[in-house]
């Protein structure tokens, strides 16, 4: 009922998904984290939780190459949900603005792979402070009134921010006007903020799956970078 009373009820898809009887779970280790592959009923799952929309960039979203982005987007598109972050076409990865609830509305998500090389720029937003800040322009111009900034970055299970993406989130809001940012990576719920006068809401945590804390890991912490 939460999700069905939003105007707008946005998920983060942390990893890629299958196509429809793909086989889902650990693809071997990569960068210094394993490489995931969600199943393809998941986008249907989130879009009956009441999910309408979800962010796409993440650390994992090449875990299995592009072919995984597109299937990813080939689900969510299935499902009915739309989708921000990771492109199937350079013209898929253009800011494009919608309406809500007679509101025009961006929504922008952005992250850092954990893959080298990452995929070509138009595949998956990089967090980059500059290529922000010009998407966000680039929002208003189109007459976004609302504009939502989605970042997946940190270190995971943190109880608070690290001192870097403090200092991104400062640069992004000083350079530009941002409505919200909704920070996730870190798997636990670090709290609310206003930096600049934007409202930040850090680490999320997670709303339909599970980590234990690092101690709780035989290996650790699974990724450095979320």
């Amino acid at each position: 009922p939460y999700l069905d009373a939003a105007d707008i009820a946005i998920c983060h898809m942390e990893f890629p998904i299958g196509a429809p009887g793909q086989e889902a779970g650990k693809y071997g280790y990569g960068e210094g984290a394993y490489k995931w592959l969600a199943p393809y009923e998941i986008a249907d799952a989130a879009r009956r939780a009441g999910y309408t929309r979800c962010s796409t960039a993440s650390n994992h979203s090449n875990d299995i190459g592009e072919a995984a982005i597109d299937s990813t987007l080939n689900a969510l598109d299935d499902a009915g949900l739309s989708h921000v972050g990771t492109a199937r076409t350079p013209q898929e990865a253009l800011v494009t603005t919608f309406v809500a609830n007679d509101v025009r509305v961006a929504h922008l998500a952005y992250t850092s792979s954990n893959n080298e090389p990452p995929p070509v720029d138009w595949r998956l937003a990089q967090t980059e402070v500059e290529r922000v800040v010009a998407d966000v322009e680039e929002a208003r111009r189109q007459g976004a009134e609302v504009v939502i900034v989605s970042l997946h970055i940190g270190i995971e299970l943190l109880e608070a921010p690290i001192g870097r993406d403090r200092a991104m989130v400062e640069q992004i809001t000083a350079a530009t006007r941002i409505d919200a940012i909704v920070h996730h990576g870190p798997h636990v719920i670090q709290g609310y903020d206003r930096v600049n006068g934007v409202p930040v809401y850090w680490s999320l945590g997670n709303h339909m799956s599970g980590m234990g804390r690092a101690a709780e890991h035989g290996d650790g912490v699974h990724s450095g970078r979320s």
